[in-house]
């Protein structure tokens, strides 16, 4: 879980040049730049779930992000899609956490448990 926490801080930094060059990420107030860290945050959570639960398969979560930008950055007569798909995001990222942390602390354990069978 802490290198889905590392990721979201670099992956957040890695979109900040969208706040010079796109309108909607201009017209974002600055309390806007604390909600879009939060939700690379929870975005970040969550594929990482989606990265452990496929047994490690880039594809799935490459996937998976390809479709989320689709349907958010598609051009539509309505803004509720992207701010739908944002919040489903988020809310889904909050509730991988418990399952994340659950996975953490049985990963060192069965990992010595091969060891010793060896």
């Amino acid at each position: 879980m802490s290198a889905a926490v590392i990721v979201s801080v670099i992956w957040a930094a890695w979109h900040l040049p969208l706040f010079g060059i796109t309108a909607t990420y201009r017209a974002m107030p600055a309390i806007g730049l604390l909600g879009f860290f939060f939700s690379m945050l929870t975005a970040s959570l969550l594929l990482t779930w989606l990265y452990q639960r496929s047994r490690g398969s880039i594809l799935v979560v490459a996937v998976f992000h390809a479709a989320f930008d689709i349907a958010t950055t598609t051009p539509t007569t309505t803004k509720l899609i992207p701010m739908v798909m944002g919040g489903l995001i988020t809310l889904v990222g909050l509730t991988v956490i418990p399952s994340l942390a659950r996975t953490r602390r049985t990963e060192p354990a069965e990992s010595s448990e091969s060891t010793h069978r060896s």
